[in-house]
């Protein structure tokens, strides 16, 4: 019988504890998990592949919003010194590449 694909399942607690950084410390985490389950299939594993590359995508996906709307807005706002504003235009410059579709 066949299986169903799991369903890429995102486990992010927030409260008010919680801060941007500690939720993207924690996506890393995951992604790395995943890429390890991933490392661990062999070639007759193809549906689990393709699901944890579903996860993986969504993991990255979900991930990137973050940056995007809260860390980047967020770090912009606190430049204060020329370092720390070249440290902003490096992430940015080096998350939009990462983003950037490959042909």
């Amino acid at each position: 019988m066949p299986t169903k694909p799991k369903r890429a399942v995102t486990r992010r607690k927030v409260s008010a504890k919680t801060d941007a950084i500690s939720i993207l410390k924690g996506d890393h985490q995951r992604v790395r998990q995943l890429l390890r389950r991933l490392e661990n299939t062999t070639d007759r594993a193809a549906t689990q592949r393709k699901d944890l590359l579903a996860q993986i995508e969504s993991e990255v996906k979900v991930h990137a919003t973050i940056e995007e709307k809260i860390f980047y807005p967020a770090f912009k706002e606190a430049v204060r010194s020329k370092s720390d504003q070249k440290l902003y235009f490096e992430a940015i410059e080096e998350h939009t590449l990462g983003l950037r579709p490959r042909c």
